[in-house]
């Protein structure tokens, strides 16, 4: 669990300013943090079809989305205990 999970929990369990502002921050600093790395090694393995390698990884990343909570729902299902 990274600290970014952590922080969006904050403002529902602490309701309060300088909390709420804090855990957006922080969360927004731990996104650019871990985007930018991310994109440059993307980048430099496209070997000049940047377009596809970066449509891949948003149609997996979709698809993670989408296949994520239909499995968790069929294993709550069949697994009510």
């Amino acid at each position: 669990m990274d600290f970014r999970q952590l922080l969006n929990h904050w403002p529902g369990i602490f309701q309060n300013i300088p909390t709420v502002l804090f855990s957006r921050v922080a969360d927004r600093t731990g996104k650019g943090i871990r985007t930018a790395p991310r994109d440059a090694l993307l980048g430099s393995h496209s070997n000049g079809n940047s377009g596809a390698i970066f449509g891949f990884h948003r149609g997996m990343d979709t698809l993670g989305a989408a296949i994520g909570p239909t499995a968790s729902f069929g294993f709550t299902t069949l697994l009510p205990e």
